[in-house]
């Protein structure tokens, strides 16, 4: 994954340099809006390591050495320890919901 060189920041999905990545987690939200739609393994794959490498970003880093926001820390290595034990898409799916409710994040 790039990261903003200024701001540490991950690049959106949308702005990847990987088609496969991008088809994927369309993929996945179809698959979570109606679970008729298909969603492979690779695509999980794809969007678990999306996950994993958006929380690995270095912006992400003010939570390893914040001490007026220590709930930050517990929170982001809570996040990180979740998507990389995720195995479905209904594991990614409440991931995503954790990184919007506590964080105010949303990755995709």
């Amino acid at each position: 994954m790039e990261y903003d060189p200024f701001y540490g920041t991950p690049t959106h999905w949308q702005n990847s340099s990987s088609e496969d990545l991008r088809v994927a987690v369309r993929d996945f939200i179809d698959h979570a809006i109606d679970k008729r739609n298909p969603f492979s393994d690779r695509e999980f794959a794809l969007v678990r390591q999306y996950g994993i490498e958006y929380l690995a970003a270095p912006c992400w880093g003010w939570a390893a050495e914040e001490v007026e926001y220590p709930q930050g820390k517990v929170e982001i290595a809570y996040l990180r320890e979740l998507i990389a034990k995720a195995t479905t898409a209904q594991d990614i799916a409440e991931w995503l919901r954790r990184c919007m409710r506590s964080m105010g994040v949303d990755p995709f």
